[in-house]
């Protein structure tokens, strides 16, 4: 009797809360045709407005804190459990034919703005990975961010127009200083840079960018290589440390 009543009680929770939501969706500002597979995460009081020709599907999230805004152009592709959250006082602006795939998440606590025709793949991860630092994130148009890579957002991040960046990466904005004795190495004070990739470059796949890097326009960045300098625009650069190994060819 008592496991009957507790689900029950557990139902008319999740009723509660997904009417919640479809009535945070319908305060939004959203132009139609619409297309939206239920139920569909929208907490917060925050402002929302979507452009028409969008499709939102099952389990994906838009939630928008207190005073934070969520604008998106139109054309939007959110997959399944796709997370947008902005949180208190944030702001995510994106452009027209945004998609974002299965399993994604994007976390916002401060100004970001993304261009037209950005995709970001399945499974990635965005946001600060250290609590009470966040930087703002730009990403131009025509880039793409390849399945289970991680931006960190401790600092700024720069992805110029028609940016490639394969699976697996990870863009690091923070380290630790791991030289005082009297903490463990992984909790010594912070050190934050930004990083920027500039138009036109070519991150392969699993490549790991430190903080205070930048790739400059059009480099190509081999797989599996584990930036720790900066890269010159038109440069080829793989290996651990990577190095300079080639260069490609200007006008092509």
């Amino acid at each position: 009797m008592k496991l009957l009543l507790f689900s029950i009680i557990q139902m008319c929770r999740r009723f509660l809360r997904r009417l919640y939501w479809f009535f945070r969706l319908s305060q939004s500002d959203i132009s139609y045709p619409f297309e939206i597979h239920y139920p569909v995460v929208c907490e917060g009081s925050g402002r929302r407005s979507i452009g028409a020709n969008a499709q939102v599907d099952k389990g994906a999230e838009m939630s928008v804190g207190k005073d934070g805004a969520l604008t998106i152009g139109h054309g939007l592709h959110l997959g399944e459990r796709a997370v947008l959250r902005i949180g208190r006082n944030a702001e995510l602006v994106i452009g027209n034919g945004f998609k974002m795939e299965y399993g994604s998440r994007a976390f916002v606590s401060a100004k970001w703005n993304i261009g037209d025709q950005v995709k970001i793949a399945t499974n990635c991860a965005i946001f600060s990975r250290e609590s009470g630092v966040v930087g703002e994130l730009k990403i131009g148009d025509g880039s793409h961010i390849g399945d289970n890579s991680i931006i960190d957002c401790a600092a700024n991040v720069t992805i110029g127009e028609e940016v490639a960046i394969g699976p697996n990466c990870v863009l690091y904005t923070h380290d630790h200083d791991y030289k005082s004795e009297s903490k463990a190495a992984w909790k010594g004070g912070l050190i934050c840079k930004e990083i920027i990739i500039g138009d036109g470059a070519w991150v392969g796949s699993g490549v790991t960018i430190l903080p205070g890097v930048i790739v400059g326009k059009r480099a190509v960045v081999a797989a599996g290589a584990v930036l720790t300098k900066s890269v010159p625009a038109h440069a080829i650069w793989g290996g651990v440390p990577a190095k300079q190994i080639g260069e490609v060819r200007r006008g092509l």
